[in-house]
């Protein structure tokens, strides 16, 4: 009997690249500020990366790229011409290019997967884009993930149980839920996927798809790096702490603001000014602009210094957070690089009373049921930056490559 097949998205190499693949340099010029600089985006994996511009420009280079792309954008809608070949450029033609260029995501037909003993089959609904889906595809935890190639991406999902296996005692047919897949698996960007009963939970009427999709990994790293600052109690009851939450806008920071303010804390948040209102209709005390000097150098506006801080941005130096610690304060690195990790260990044998702590997200179906069980409440609320169709993955994974979501990413079945 022929197995059934399901639409996915995959991808079939590190970079975006097949092994084997020869290089394509797409070369363009922007106008980047005041300079025109060249963007080389490569199509191929991250050996070819390494030998052919040196080691860390694959992981700088998507950003700058977005950078770039956008710039072209505005310069389109100023009316300006945009060139690239002696050709003149569209919109629909930027947007092609930034597909294959950015993302080489590949829109395929697979057999649908079949559940073991202690998994349900889902018909999925939606899935969220997270940085640690394009961080593997980029290689950064290479050689362990992804388990094999062609790999489709995509963790936190929502769906409705079409098979259990044959030890599923909890989940039948017709249920609706939320699941983390799980990095080693995943699946998500599918039409189907078979998710572990051990990180699955009912998804309650008053959660959409989307809302439930977007809570799994982010809100759970935003729980347990507030648990690793100290806070135990998500009532109000426990004891009151001052808590900087950096790039307080996004996946993990918008979740970590409403988490602090139902323990109580009194929150300093950082975002960029577009999204400054926001944050503080998340509840944040004080809201500092990062362009700005007091934004940049992190000062409490109202001369508090941090007990804790929830760090989820990226390239702020120890130095910066240094002054504006308490005495026994702490930094909560939730997308360690080698450099944090390096100076964490410093911090720990040196016995430093101030600290430096980088998180490794540690999934546990209680924490899971204790997140939705919140949302359901309308004491956590998940903002959805934008939906689009799985058809257009390509889009919803350049957004989040880009660093500038608010909230969560979506991908809708």
């Amino acid at each position: 009997m022929a197995a059934k097949i399901m639409k996915a998205v995959q991808y079939e190499g590190y970079g975006g690249g097949a092994a084997g693949l020869k290089a394509k340099k797409l070369r363009v010029t922007c106008l980047l500020g005041r300079e025109f600089r060249h963007v080389v985006v490569w199509n191929l994996v991250r050996e070819e990366c390494h030998r052919k511009k040196g080691v860390g420009l694959d992981w700088e280079l998507p950003k700058l790229y977005n950078v770039a792309m956008e710039n072209e954008r505005r310069m389109m809608e100023r009316g300006n011409d945009v060139k690239r070949g002696g050709k003149k450029m569209t919109v629909e033609d930027l947007d092609s290019f930034v597909n294959l260029g950015l993302c080489s995501l590949q829109h395929t037909e697979i057999p649908i997967p079949s559940p073991k003993k202690d998994e349900v089959l889902l018909k999925l609904e939606a899935t969220s884009v997270n940085p640690i889906d394009w961080k593997v595809q980029n290689g950064m935890l290479r050689p362990f993930l992804p388990p094999r190639f062609p790999f489709v991406p995509g963790v936190d999902v929502t769906g409705e149980v079409t098979e259990a296996g044959p030890e599923v005692a909890n989940f039948k047919e017709g249920d609706k839920v939320i699941a983390m897949l799980g990095l080693p698996n995943s699946g998500g960007l599918a039409e189907f996927a078979v998710a572990p009963t051990n990180m699955t939970v009912s998804r309650p009427a008053e959660l959409s798809p989307a809302e439930g999709a977007g809570l799994p990994t982010a809100a759970l790293i935003a729980l347990q790096a507030l648990r690793t600052a100290g806070t135990s109690k998500f009532d109000g009851t426990g004891k009151s702490s001052n808590i900087l939450i950096t790039a307080a806008s996004g996946g993990v920071g918008h979740y970590a603001v409403q988490l602090a303010k139902l323990a109580g804390l009194h929150v300093t948040a950082t975002c960029g000014v577009r999204n400054v209102e926001f944050v503080k209709q998340l509840g944040a005390d004080e809201v500092l602009d990062y362009k700005t000097p007091q934004g940049a150098s992190l000062t409490s506006p109202s001369g508090k210094k941090y007990d804790a801080v929830i760090h989820c941005a990226s390239g702020i130096p120890w130095s910066t957070f240094e002054p504006n610690l308490s005495a026994y304060g702490t930094v909560i690195d939730i997308s360690p690089s080698f450099k944090s990790m390096v100076a964490a260990l410093y911090k720990k044998v040196t016995l430093s009373k101030k600290k430096l702590v980088t998180l490794v997200l540690a999934p546990n179906v209680e924490d899971m049921k204790f997140v939705v069980e919140s949302a359901k409440e309308g004491r956590l609320r998940t903002c959805v930056d934008s939906i689009h169709g799985l058809s257009k993955a390509e889009a919803a994974w350049a957004k989040s490559i880009s660093g500038h979501a608010t909230g969560k990413i979506i991908v809708e079945m």
